[in-house]
């Protein structure tokens, strides 16, 4: 589905021993949500994958990571940051 749109999925990594993770949001009438997330392969993203594609994500233009990792993840995957500044399309 994505690469039909134009998204490139050259370093996404399937876990075929762990389910994806997955989250719901439930949202009551009076608009107070509740939260709940199963983080299953979200569980596996290490340094060291971030590590490996910090080249491919400089020339990039916009980079997707889901939040739902290890929390000591956080300000590694912050450091990296797409240098491209202009749109592709």
């Amino acid at each position: 589905m994505y690469r039909e749109y134009g998204v490139n999925t050259d370093m996404v990594k399937i876990h075929r021993e762990v389910p994806t993770g997955i989250g719901v949001i439930l949202i009551d009438e009076m608009g107070r949500n509740s939260i709940s997330n199963y983080l299953g392969a979200n569980l596996r993203l290490g340094k060291t994958d971030i590590d490996d594609v910090q080249e491919y994500v400089a020339g990039s233009y916009m980079v997707r990571f889901q939040l739902e990792s290890a929390e000591d993840l956080y300000p590694h995957i912050d450091y990296i940051k797409p240098t491209r500044s202009r749109r592709p399309f």
